[in-house]
């Protein structure tokens, strides 16, 4: 019985690590972005990602034109993604994340870098 409910509190804390803060350390999501070099930006590939460490996500969506990354605490509700003004959604498996509010376009899916 002992050996049951500490399974059972085991279960328990590792199903609240992802409703919580963290889960997303250490990974980066990316998605490839062409410009035309309109406006004064190089024409050419460069990556928008959204990178988590230590409790902080780093959006690197606004860094043209010498903008530095916007850097914020973020937290996970479930599938949602919060920091800053931006929200977004994990897939089941984490392996991409999708747009649904904020600074980045709506509707843009980033995916897991590995």
């Amino acid at each position: 019985m002992k050996k049951m409910m500490i399974t059972i509190g085991a279960l328990l804390i590792s199903a609240s690590a992802f409703a919580g803060n963290g889960i997303l350390d250490g990974k980066s999501y990316c998605r490839t972005i062409v410009s035309d070099g309109s406006f004064g930006q190089p024409a050419g590939e460069r990556q928008h990602c959204v990178s988590f460490d230590s409790g902080v996500a780093m959006d690197n969506a606004n860094t043209s034109f010498g903008n530095p990354p916007e850097y914020s605490a973020y937290s996970v509700k479930g599938r949602i993604v919060s920091f800053g003004t931006s929200k977004y959604v994990l897939s089941k498996d984490l392996s991409d994340i999708v747009t649904i509010s904020g600074s980045a376009v709506e509707g843009t899916v980033l995916t897991l870098q590995k």
